[in-house]
């Protein structure tokens, strides 16, 4: 499930769902697919993903930046291995180009700040 969230196959299903199929069977196993992927992006907005991603340092709009959820739940975590990912980010926003990978580094960094009890 974690490498259908990190393709991006949810937002697949969610132009999938939007066709007519003459076939049944199909548009319910979109539908199913759709719904068990949702269910599980919960879950799978897990700190492990966030981690893998982080740690590639190539950062995308995925489910978990954007995770109220997630973010109350983990953002003490990144202070975990010394701040490993904290560090990741700042070398992130202080190293890369990519306006994508910018804007989601500034983007965690604030989240952080955020729901991090002493970051305020």
């Amino acid at each position: 499930c974690i490498a259908m969230v990190q393709c991006k196959v949810l937002k697949q299903l969610s132009i999938l769902e939007q066709r007519r199929f003459d076939d049944e069977d199909i548009t319910a196993d979109v539908e199913y697919l759709s719904e068990k992927l949702q269910n599980s992006v919960q879950d799978l907005s897990s700190f492990d993903e966030y981690a893998t991603e982080v740690r590639s340092g190539r950062l995308e709009w995925s489910p978990v930046h954007k995770s109220a959820k997630f973010w109350r739940e983990n953002a003490q975590r990144l202070n975990e291995k010394n701040y490993e990912l904290l560090r990741i980010l700042v070398h992130l926003l202080e190293t890369s180009k990519d306006a994508i990978i910018l804007s989601v580094a500034c983007f965690d960094i604030g989240e952080y700040v955020r729901h991090y009890p002493r970051g305020k």
